[in-house]
């Protein structure tokens, strides 16, 4: 999972969240590009 730091196979909703601008990529990994959405999921991800 994304938020786990996890490798995360790539399909079309993954090119669609960085072709928006919330992901990106760096090192071989993907990661959310604004630490404070990261930190808004990772807190309400129970509630979605």
């Amino acid at each position: 999972m994304l938020l786990n730091g996890e490798a995360v196979t790539p399909n079309p909703h993954l090119y669609r969240l960085e072709e928006h601008g919330f992901i990106v990529e760096k090192e071989g990994r993907w990661q959310l590009r604004v630490p404070l959405f990261e930190m808004w999921l990772k807190r309400f991800a129970d509630r979605v």
